[in-house]
């Protein structure tokens, strides 16, 4: 008995690393992403996609969704739902799934609604700076709209990345 449950112990402690090793591997790749915008931004104005960049409405957005998770303490059950999306269904239980299944829909809805609020103020900063530079209006407007269009990316991708991970777990509670 106390061998299968120590047997236990050392399956969620490897879930768990591999989870954390799954979620730093993401987490890297978005800091690659952020650094390439960034040095396109410093090296040349003129490139487009370098105005995409806009390191508020990232942290708006990420930093909410984060924040969200650990006050609802789903940030643990956020981690595994990578794990369980490539497990056996046998190998899970039912708590475990919808745990993970509310904390990536959890995690889903608070970035969009981050993002429209980061969108809101990014509108109402765009009709100042029309307004406030109404002679230069050809210059200012691409710039701002660049600006605005980028911001809404953000939690477009966040909700894309999170999408399969949601279908993979909703799938395998049905199977449940």
């Amino acid at each position: 008995m106390r061998g299968k449950a120590m047997e236990t112990v050392k399956a969620s402690s490897d879930q768990s690393k591999r989870g954390i090793k799954i979620a730093l591997f993401i987490l890297g790749e978005a800091i690659i992403l952020l650094a390439v915008f960034l040095f396109m931004k410093l090296q040349d104005t003129g490139l487009a996609m370098a105005w995409f960049h806009n390191p508020a409405g990232e942290t708006a957005v990420f930093g909410t969704t984060l924040l969200m998770l650990l006050v609802t303490g789903l940030f643990p059950d956020f981690l595994h739902a990578f794990v369980y999306c490539v497990k056996n269904p046998e190998e899970l239980t039912a708590v475990q799934v919808k745990k993970s299944l509310l904390s990536v829909r959890l995690a889903m809805l608070t970035a969009i609604i981050a993002d429209l609020l980061v969108l809101i103020y990014c509108f109402v900063a765009m009709i100042n700076s029309i307004t406030a530079y109404s002679d230069r209006l050809g210059e200012v407007l691409p710039y701002s709209l660049a600006a605005l269009g980028g911001n809404a990316i953000y939690g477009l991708i966040v909700t894309l990345i999170l999408l399969p991970v949601y279908a993979r777990l909703k799938a395998q509670m049905i199977s449940m």
